[in-house]
């Protein structure tokens, strides 16, 4: 087989042809795609770069203002509680100024004042004494004391002498054995049957006892029948505690 130089050159010329349009019409634009496709790469992994930077930088931000905030809070606090004190102080010393001028103006005042002057001073504040001591009484009262006065009561009726006891049964039994006790507030199963037997027991005869309730006692009873009254309630005691007062 020959080879023709003219062919031989025309195939090398094609060849060459092809290489150039290659290179053109699809290396360049494949390449360039390539180059272009590694810029936005790059720039999407800097975007990214930057975004977590930027989200970083963020966050510390804000850790560092939440830290601010929260000192600031701190020592807001410590400079109201400073202020509190310093103003409990302040009407602490008020109060004690205030009760100290009182009490030399109260003591001034009895000097001066003639005796029946001061007798009256002493009956209201007695009655003040009452008011104040009935109010605390009031808060203090309940079931607990209650079934405290019905012991105190029957314990007391244990102790009277033989005669007046001996007087208190005659009395209960004329009565048919009925005895009306009035209550500061309703009495429960266990207290209603404590106190009917004490008095049984007391008395020396079955009673029966009828309630009816009278806040006005504040706390405690009041067993009466007929002429004979048992107390045991606040209110009696304050009475008895202010009728001495007045005496003095």
């Amino acid at each position: 087989m020959s080879l023709d130089p003219l062919t031989f050159i025309f195939e090398i010329l094609n060849f060459l042809v092809l290489l150039w349009l290659l290179k053109r019409f699809l290396y360049k634009p494949v390449q360039a795609a390539i180059n272009q496709r590694r810029e936005d790469l790059q720039k999407a992994m800097q975007l990214a770069q930057q975004r977590e930077a930027q989200a970083s930088a963020a966050m510390q931000q804000h850790q560092q203002a939440l830290q601010a905030w929260q000192q600031e809070q701190a020592r807001r606090e410590a400079e109201l509680n400073t202020q509190l004190n310093q103003q409990r102080e302040q009407v602490m010393a008020a109060i004690a100024a205030s009760a100290e001028v009182e009490k030399q103006r109260l003591n001034a005042l009895a000097a001066q004042e003639q005796k029946t002057a001061q007798a009256a001073l002493q009956h209201k504040a007695a009655r003040n004494a009452l008011q104040l001591s009935a109010r605390l009484l009031q808060r203090v009262s309940g079931p607990e004391l209650d079934s405290l006065l019905i012991t105190m009561l029957l314990e007391d009726l244990q102790k009277l002498p033989a005669q007046q006891r001996n007087h208190l049964h005659d009395s209960a039994q004329q009565q048919q054995g009925r005895i009306l006790i009035e209550s500061a507030r309703p009495l429960n199963a266990q207290q209603c049957t404590a106190l009917q037997q004490g008095l049984s027991a007391q008395l020396g005869l079955d009673v029966q006892c009828n309630y009816q309730e009278r806040a006005d006692l504040i706390s405690g009873l009041r067993a009466s029948w007929g002429a004979d009254v048992l107390h045991a309630n606040l209110a009696d005691e304050l009475a008895f505690f202010h009728t001495g007062l007045m005496h003095v």
